[in-house]
């Protein structure tokens, strides 16, 4: 099994397609790997595609050792094609 390193991050809920310019909705998991706790922070990067819409630098706050927390992220695609 691959090594996934102290934080895992996948994606629960993701649309099969997207409106440009609409806001969408995904989820993601994170899971801590680690032996120790940890305090998390989200700190969101837009690209030239893909546009967050929400406050970065928010804090998650406490995840224990092999526990997952589920965030619902909202995004918006303003370009075209497979992203």
């Amino acid at each position: 099994a691959p090594g996934y390193g102290d934080v895992r991050l996948s994606l629960e809920l993701i649309p099969d397609t997207v409106n440009l310019e609409e806001p969408f909705d995904i989820t993601c998991k994170i899971t801590n790997c680690s032996e120790r706790t940890m305090d998390l922070v989200l700190e969101m990067c837009n690209t030239r595609s893909i546009h967050w819409c929400g406050v970065s630098g928010r804090q998650l706050g406490k995840l224990s050792p092999s526990a997952s927390l589920s965030i619902p992220l909202k995004l918006l695609s303003s370009v075209q094609g497979l992203q």
